[in-house]
């Protein structure tokens, strides 16, 4: 399997991989167009405008959810598909909140605000390094919600 390298944090190479022409969809409207047209699964869509950014706290529910599944993942390591983790690593916790973001697209077929969770790591280590510096669960979403709103 081929990789592309960041070179010491610089992703130009990636980006320019995953920004190629049929990858980036003018709508959510025209990537569930090419979905139902050729089974296309992924895309990128630049919204027109942003509506909104806000968080939501995750359930406890939801919370348990993602133990029981991580313990049913580790039942797995039996089959031993990749080699045994590192000693004393441990999984990241679920987090507190799913931030999410509100926008419309640039495109005359979308005639409604679309809402899709950010599903980026920096947005979550954000969050989590505000809390280790002490901020409350609360404010340490808050601050992450007005960073995003610029």
């Amino acid at each position: 399997m081929e990789t592309i390298p960041t070179n010491n944090g610089n992703w130009d190479a990636r980006a320019e991989w995953v920004f190629q022409p049929e990858n980036v969809f003018q709508s959510v409207e025209a990537l569930q167009e090419a979905q139902k047209r050729d089974k296309t699964s992924l895309g990128i869509i630049k919204p027109g405008s942003i509506r909104d950014f806000r968080v939501e706290r995750v359930s406890e529910k939801d919370k348990a959810e993602f133990w029981q599944r991580y313990q049913a993942a580790l039942q797995q390591l039996d089959l031993q598909f990749e080699p045994d983790p590192k000693p004393g690593v441990k999984p990241l916790s679920p987090p507190d909140f799913r931030f999410k973001v509100v926008f419309r697209c640039d495109d005359s077929r979308c005639t409604k605000d679309h809402e899709f969770s950010v599903l980026d790591w920096e947005i979550d280590a954000h969050y989590f390094n505000l809390k280790k510096k002490g901020d409350s669960p609360e404010v340490a979403s808050q601050k992450v919600v007005s960073k995003a709103q610029g």
